[in-house]
């Protein structure tokens, strides 16, 4: 067989056909940028350049820019707005020529052919030939100019080229990449996570090391959010320490995250929606879901009901001293109580024998018989507090007269006459 051009070249398309195949069948998000660096003179001067870029188009081809290869540059015309730049590459069109001389700009043909001097690296031999090789017929091109007859990656987005010749870029824009490194606002989206996370668990470990001894509700809800925060704050923290890290595993860990924080944040426990994820437009959908995370990670960690222990006093009588005095304005206070006495008769005797008041006014209510802040039962337990198996929820009414005294006093007190067996109280803000 007589062996011809053509029986090489299609072996190279078999070869390739099966490489491409099988990479995009392990990682269909297998392409994007690794490397880019944008000439920021040329831009103060009207013209768009690389001085550096590596990936892999979205066909699976490897391409590799730098300041020894032909200069990639672009004029830009002022009033451009809002458009995208692409690194093109032609498409290998069935029954056309693939190779063409430089000179042939209009050409369409994906390689651009040359010759070049190249040395046989067998030991001993130092013999030099002139060959021809092919490099990618690489291409800038704006929004809009981008046809089927390319492949290409978005580069940049210009946000205004300006009449003095000026062109700013956005910097809110991400280009779809391979490893995060290539983007300074994906690295920094890792980066806010992580302290983000930081910080409320360190928020949740210091109250719950400064709680008293009660173990509620609130208190197990907080171990539960601390255990998740702890998780995340790990895994994210190994991604940080990796040298090539693709967005879309960032992606998964946020979305998971957002999922877990929306059981303790959301009001119908259950997350929203995520936008999917999409490789070509990275900068719409990180964007939307850092949003989520930072208003989840805002919500979570609130304290919702503060504990104020009870001193107890000769004669019957409880103290709670109240240090932070906006509590006055700001929260609804709740007393606890459990005993010996079933629950419908704590909750229908208990609030006659019982005066409240400010610490100063005690004395008058119990002498005079008068009466001071009234407690209101709930028929439920308040979800901001902690459940009490077999308590009694009382609301503190702020009628206006008993609170403006409250507000004066140092902290309030309750009078408890009779004998009430197995008496336990828990006061709540």
């Amino acid at each position: 067989m007589l062996l011809r051009p053509q029986h090489l070249q299609q072996y190279d398309r078999f070869l390739d056909q099966q490489f491409r195949t099988r990479t995009q069948m392990l990682n269909p998000l297998g392409w994007g940028l690794r490397q880019l660096q944008i000439d920021g003179q040329l831009l103060q001067q009207g013209a768009f350049a690389l001085t550096m870029a590596d990936g892999i188009f979205p066909d699976g081809t490897v391409f590799s820019v730098n300041s020894g290869a032909q200069r990639l540059l672009m004029e830009v015309q002022p009033g451009t707005q809002n458009r995208l730049v692409y690194l093109a590459l032609p498409v290998v069109l069935l029954g056309a020529d693939e190779t063409a001389p430089m000179e042939d700009e209009n050409s369409l043909t994906r390689w651009v052919s040359a010759t070049q001097d190249i040395q046989d690296c067998n030991l001993g031999s130092s013999k030099t030939v002139n060959i021809s090789t092919a490099q990618p017929r690489l291409k800038l091109m704006q929004e809009g100019e981008l046809t089927a007859d390319y492949t290409g990656i978005a580069v940049a987005r210009i946000k205004e080229s300006f009449a003095d010749g000026r062109i700013e870029l956005d910097e809110q824009y991400i280009p779809p990449c391979l490893t995060l490194a290539v983007s300074q606002r994906l690295t920094y989206f890792l980066k806010e996570t992580l302290n983000l996370l930081s910080h409320r668990a360190e928020a949740i470990a210091s109250r719950l090391a400064a709680g008293s001894g009660h173990r509620g509700s609130t208190d197990i809800a907080d171990f539960m959010l601390l255990q998740m925060v702890n998780r995340y704050q790990s895994g994210l923290r190994h991604l940080d320490q990796l040298q090539h890290l693709h967005p879309e595993s960032l992606y998964q860990q946020l979305v998971m995250l957002h999922g877990e924080l929306s059981t303790f944040t959301a009001e119908a426990k259950r997350p929203q929606p995520e936008p999917p994820y999409d490789h070509r437009n990275l900068s719409d959908c990180f964007n939307r879901l850092m949003g989520e995370v930072r208003q989840s990670l805002s919500l979570v960690f609130e304290q919702t009901a503060i504990a104020l222990p009870l001193q107890e006093r000769r004669f019957g009588v409880r103290v709670a001293p109240i240090q932070d005095r906006a509590l006055l304005d700001q929260a609804q206070f709740y007393l606890v109580v459990k005993s010996e006495w079933s629950p419908e008769r704590v909750r229908t005797s208990l609030p006659g024998s019982v005066k409240a008041g400010g610490v100063e006014q005690l004395r008058e209510l119990v002498n005079l018989q008068l009466p001071g802040i009234s407690l209101v039962p709930q028929p439920v337990a308040p979800r901001q507090v902690p459940y009490a198996a077999g308590g009694c929820y009382f609301l503190l009414e702020k009628t206006p007269e008993h609170w403006a005294q409250l507000k004066k006093s140092g902290g309030i007190a309750f009078h408890f006459s009779g004998d009430i067996p197995g008496l336990e109280l828990e006061l709540w803000a």
